[in-house]
């Protein structure tokens, strides 16, 4: 079983812990002298009881040596003197009992110890609570018989009840001289630790760090105190210096709250001019290039007229070509800053219908291999035969999607080929533009997506960057 004593207070603590010392010591020091007496004792019987074997030895010389069995039995009733005394046996020169005495009830066998007794030897043993003590008896130096006493331990036995009373007494009242006096000093010895228990109740309840702990002792209590006492000035300083940073803090947070409201205040007006601007922009945006578009559609109807025109002179075809051409990116241009409008200001629709696959790429890809026929480089398409007869879509959108993948593959090759793969993998499309060209470069990868965005490697620079980023925007937005 093992004993807790989280639950007890340090007093109940002390109390104990002298209470369980001064009970062993005395439990060891009664053990010793029960010990010491035992042995005491046993040699003080073994004495007394061979001195009375002895006269009774030497009384019954003459009894052996004249076969006097009356005398010696007389003889041996003499040892009814000692009540402790169970009987003496005496046996002749050939280990037989010669005579013997027993106090009465006690039941003896005299016989049994013949060939203990012929040994010869005078010795003693504790058997049974009995002591048995042997002597031999002599005449002109030679052994004529042997004597046997046995002698009860009952006598130490009584003495031993009565020191074990006493023990038990002196024990207790040990105990409580003991217990009385642990009251008094340990009143003493916890008096530094109550002041100090009590500095501490005041420091918690108050936060009053002037407190100071005197000790009148020089021991490790007082250090204690000593210790405490430095930490408490030392918490003291802490707290004022805390104080003064938490006051300088205030006021920072509170200089530092007063800018960050005029900054907000004046970040709000900034949007709102620049929200107003953007605004202005995109609605300027807007209907110029409505107002734009008008008067360059009319240009490029005109220029193609004549280019069909048959008796238009041939000389002039070429300026009237490169006329429709220009016309053609200027009109991309106004309608990129027209979808860039609507992109900023989410009114960017869809117009969704059924529309055939097939007429639709084979559309693209006629118009795309006259151009590389053109620019002098090879244009190469791949639709997978598993494409869908129709699809539900913008189709203007899709178109402008895969326009301005390859406008930019067109624009960033001189030479060698353009490939277009189309496939249909979980009914979704999968378009694939390579190109021969360039390349871009790895850390303008990221920024490819980016509006107004020109690379640094580009020969071309027509165009002003919304290409990508509208393409992007419109797959997000299917």
């Amino acid at each position: 079983m093992k004993l807790s004593t989280k639950k007890y207070t340090f007093r109940s603590k002390l109390i104990i812990a002298i209470m369980v010392c001064c009970s062993f010591a005395l439990l060891l020091n009664n053990l010793l002298v029960f010990s010491l007496g035992a042995e005491h004792f046993k040699k003080n019987k073994a004495v007394n009881v061979s001195m009375l074997a002895e006269i009774l030895a030497k009384s019954s010389t003459a009894a052996l040596v004249f076969s006097d069995k009356p005398a010696a039995t007389e003889t041996l009733q003499s040892a009814v003197v000692d009540k402790t005394i169970q009987f003496v046996i005496l046996f002749d020169g050939n280990c037989q009992v010669f005579a013997e005495y027993h106090r009465t009830g006690i039941i003896h066998q005299g016989e049994r110890f013949s060939e203990f007794m012929c040994e010869g030897e005078s010795s003693h043993f504790f058997s049974d609570d009995y002591l048995y003590l042997s002597i031999v008896v002599d005449f002109d130096n030679q052994q004529i018989g042997s004597l046997l006493v046995k002698s009860s331990l009952s006598d130490w036995y009584a003495s031993l009840f009565q020191q074990l009373q006493l023990f038990i007494v002196l024990f207790l009242v040990t105990l409580l001289l003991a217990f009385l006096l642990t009251l008094r000093l340990q009143a003493f010895l916890l008096l530094p630790i109550k002041n100090l228990l009590s500095a501490i109740r005041h420091i918690s309840q108050h936060q009053d760090y002037s407190v100071q702990v005197r000790a009148n002792t020089h021991d490790e209590l007082a250090l204690l105190a000593a210790e405490f006492n430095t930490m408490i000035v030392k918490i003291k300083c802490n707290e004022e210096v805390l104080s003064n940073h938490n006051q300088l803090l205030e006021y920072t947070v509170e200089q530092r709250t007063q800018e960050l409201q005029e900054n907000l205040q004046h970040l709000k007006l900034a949007k709102e001019v620049a929200d107003s601007a953007n605004k202005a922009k995109s609605d300027f945006l807007s209907h110029m290039s409505h107002d734009l578009r008008t008067p360059l559609n009319g240009l490029l109807g005109y220029a193609q007229l004549l280019q069909r025109h048959a008796d238009f002179p041939e000389a002039y075809r070429h300026e009237i070509k490169v006329i429709e051409q220009s016309g053609k990116y200027l009109l991309s241009l106004i309608n990129d800053l027209l979808d860039l409008t609507k992109i900023e200001s989410s009114t960017l629709d869809l117009h969704l219908d059924v529309f055939s696959t097939t007429e639709f790429l084979n559309l693209l890809a006629d118009m795309y291999s006259n151009l590389a026929q053109q620019r002098g480089f090879e244009f190469q398409y791949q639709f997978d035969d598993d494409l869908p007869q129709a699809l539900y879509g913008d189709e203007n959108r899709i178109k402008r999607i895969l326009s301005n993948l390859l406008d930019n593959a067109f624009k960033f090759t001189d030479q060698g080929t353009v490939l277009l793969k189309v496939r249909y993998t979980d009914k979704q499309l999968l378009v694939l533009v390579e190109d021969s060209g360039c390349g871009i470069k790895d850390f303008e990868i990221d920024a490819i997506f980016e509006p107004f965005m020109q690379f640094s490697n580009t020969f071309n620079n027509d165009g002003v960057g919304l290409g990508l980023y509208i393409t992007q925007y419109l797959v997000d937005l299917m």
